[in-house]
């Protein structure tokens, strides 16, 4: 049972950290608890970014080990687990020079303490900040509209400054002529309508990028 569980640390301790994290590392030691008591997490309270690993290695002499235990109310006098979302199984009992590797992906707190000494005299706290949300999406915008007759076409020329659909509608006196839809891409764009049966007279082009605003040109026939 003793080779298993060491095998298990061992496993944990040099899990490769995801690309990107930043390794974190907690210590367990002796006469460095708060007020009278003689063991600690140090330090006892860490904030990590989501992803990153966390592990912590015990410089203790006792030969009791300890253990990393997430909180419930009834073990931690009425202290909960925390915020956090991850689950985590915690580390069992880890012995001197011994090391238990955790990586917390949950944002939010995660309380713990000692089972073999109680959380009065050894707890500690990880905060795992979340991702910031990704910025809102920007809005289309049509510039550098240019209309150009060939011959028995209109055609359309734009720049687009993220993708999006964009309606294109060919309006008189307020009567629609022609209307035209396209999946348009960042840089310029192109495309045209028939002229051959318009009647003669100046049309109205209206460039309308879906959540973006509209705009205008004109042409004549």
């Amino acid at each position: 049972m003793r080779r298993l569980l060491l095998l298990i640390v061992a496993t944990l301790a040099f899990t490769p950290a995801p690309s990107g994290a930043a390794q974190q590392n907690v210590k367990i030691g002796d006469a460095c608890g708060p007020g009278p008591f003689f063991f600690c997490y140090s330090p006892q309270a860490l904030k990590v970014s989501s992803g990153d690993p966390v592990t912590w290695t015990n410089n203790s002499i006792t030969p009791l080990g300890h253990t990393i235990t997430r909180c419930t109310p009834a073990a931690c006098g009425g202290v909960g687990g925390g915020t956090g979302t991850g689950k985590w199984a915690g580390s069992g009992t880890i012995h001197q020079r011994q090391t238990y590797n955790n990586t917390f992906t949950g944002p939010g707190t995660y309380v713990y303490y000692c089972t073999i000494h109680g959380y009065a005299q050894m707890h500690g706290t990880i905060t795992v900040l979340g991702s910031s949300p990704p910025p809102p999406p920007s809005s289309p915008v049509v510039s550098r509209l240019k209309l150009k007759k060939t011959g028995r076409r209109e055609t359309v020329g734009f720049t687009l400054s993220v993708p999006a659909t964009v309606k294109i509608v060919v309006r008189r006196a307020g009567k629609t002529y022609r209307t035209k839809t396209i999946a348009a891409h960042p840089g310029g764009n192109s495309t045209s309508f028939r002229t051959g049966r318009l009647k003669k007279g100046r049309y109205g082009v209206v460039l309308t990028p879906k959540g973006g605003r509209s705009v205008r040109g004109s042409f004549t026939v």
